[in-house]
C-alpha cells in the first residue's frame, strides 16, 4: 500500500515527463491525470483501511509485511491528508474527502 503509493510517486515523476513528450494533445494528457488519481484513489483507500485512525502512514516494511505508521506529531503527517484532498479535487469521492476530514491535527 505504502510501497505501492511511493512506487506511483516514482512513476509518475518518471513517466509524466515523458509522456508530455509523446502526446500530441491536451485531451490525451487529461486522460492520463484522470487515470493516475484514479489509481491513486484506490491506492489510498486502501491505505485508509490499514493505518489505525490515530495515526498517520510513513513506510512499508516489505521484509515482515505490513505498513509504518507514526502518531500525528511526527513532521510529515500533513503529508497524506493533503495528498487526500488533491486527490479528492481531481476525483470527488466522497470517501477521500470523508477520510480528509476526518484527520485532525494534535
Amino acid at each position: 500500500m505504502i510501497k505501492n503509493f511511493l512506487g506511483l510517486l516514482i512513476i509518475i515523476q518518471v513517466y509524466v515527463p515523458h509522456a508530455l513528450a509523446q502526446t500530441t494533445g491536451k485531451t490525451d494528457m487529461a486522460v492520463l491525470i484522470k487515470e493516475n488519481f484514479a489509481f491513486a484513489d484506490s491506492q489510498y483507500q486502501y491505505m485508509m483501511k490499514q493505518v489505525a485512525p490515530d495515526k498517520m502512514p510513513q513506510s512499508y516494511d516489505e521484509k515482515n509485511k505490513k505498513s509504518i505508521a507514526y502518531q500525528r506529531t511526527w513532521w510529515c503527517t500533513g503529508f497524506y491528508p493533503g495528498a487526500l484532498w488533491y486527490i479528492f479535487e481531481q476525483t470527488g469521492n466522497p470517501v477521500i474527502k470523508k477520510s480528509g476530514k476526518s484527520i485532525k491535527s494534535n
